[in-house]
């Protein structure tokens, strides 16, 4: 008990955080570098799909008319008057 008492916070207070880091960053740097990139694309192509299949139909409906409406005329007219003075 008394080297116990003695050591035990010696001990821990030195080789506790080195250990700690230690095998800190190797238990991290192994999982990360496997899982990492595994959870990714899980999440990656779940969270696209999840986006693409709801969003891009309604995005597409939603600003389809609102930018065809603006831009359309717009660069019909930049255009056309590109065209014309180009052939002119």
């Amino acid at each position: 008990p008394m080297f116990d008492s003695m050591f035990d916070p010696m001990f821990d207070s030195m080789f506790d955080p080195m250990f700690d880091s230690i095998f800190d960053s190797m238990f991290y740097s192994m999982f990360d570098s496997k899982f990492d990139l595994m959870f990714d694309s899980i999440f990656d192509s779940m969270f696209y799909s999840m986006f693409d299949s709801k969003f891009d139909p309604m995005f597409d409906s939603m600003f389809d008319p609102m930018f065809d409406s603006i831009f359309d005329p717009m660069f019909d007219s930049i255009f056309d008057s590109m065209f014309y003075s180009m052939f002119d």
